[in-house]
């Protein structure tokens, strides 16, 4: 569902006379924003935390997520490709947002991921965007902004996440980086937490037929089903460390 308002309908005529693509790949990476931990550290921690931030920064840098599509589908994962040596290293950079897979369809948005020792069919809701009037180039294509707010159900109540994505009119693609979708054209750049997932290559309307077959391993759970056995396995896992 999208806010509907002059900007939106202006957007929605763009979008009739975009490029009309019937399938291809984007790659995307994952950058931070900015550093959690001081590189002039003092204390022994401290300096700990700031190497591993600095091992997985340099980690990010290697790490590619694709996103597969076709009319009427899409799968959004992380390519996996790294050295045994860099392999813990390269699960903290991709993050539990990352180390999902993402499956979109016209009903249904699902993340498939393995935690807490099982896997996990997570069927989310549709996305309810905010579409803003400002615009900025990205690469060389015209991007403009949309905002969602997502609410993240905590130990300690309803915390709100702000996710922010610039989408291009240009290319009718409905997709985007970690399962988010629904906007009237490809998501180029997507913010959300501290980290932007940025589209480097696009491969359009390549000649292989892209098939994109829905998950069906792992145990079937709504967001909200997934929040709370989130929670109940913190607390598990606190009350094992006598915390």
């Amino acid at each position: 569902l999208i806010m509907i308002n002059n900007f939106v309908l202006i957007i929605l005529l763009f979008n009739n006379l975009s490029l009309q693509v019937s399938s291809g790949s984007i790659e995307y990476r994952k950058v931070e924003i900015e550093r959690v931990f001081n590189k002039n550290a003092k204390t022994a921690q401290e300096k700990r935390f700031s190497q591993i931030e600095d091992e997985t920064i340099k980690a990010l840098k290697k790490i590619v997520f694709v996103l597969k599509f076709n009319k009427e589908k899409s799968f959004f994962s992380v390519r996996r490709e790294m050295n045994i040596s860099e392999m813990g290293y390269f699960e903290l950079a991709i993050g539990p947002d990352g180390d999902s897979k993402y499956y979109n369809s016209k009903t249904d948005i699902i993340r498939q991921v393995n935690t807490f020792g099982e896997d996990f069919l997570i069927s989310k809701y549709k996305y309810k965007w905010i579409l803003k009037s400002e615009s900025k180039k990205i690469g060389k294509h015209k991007c403009y902004r949309a905002i969602l707010v997502e609410k993240l159900k905590t130990r300690k109540g309803i915390k709100n996440i702000i996710v922010e994505a610039w989408y291009t009119p240009e290319l009718n693609i409905p997709f985007g980086p970690i399962g988010y979708n629904g906007l009237p054209g490809l998501i180029l750049e997507l913010k959300k937490d501290n980290f932007i997932y940025q589209a480097i290559n696009i491969n359009l309307n390549i000649k292989e037929k892209i098939i994109i077959e829905k998950p069906t391993k792992g145990k079937k759970v709504t967001q909200e089903e997934f929040y709370d056995i989130a929670i109940s396995a913190m607390k598990d896992f606190k009350k094992n460390r006598g915390y």
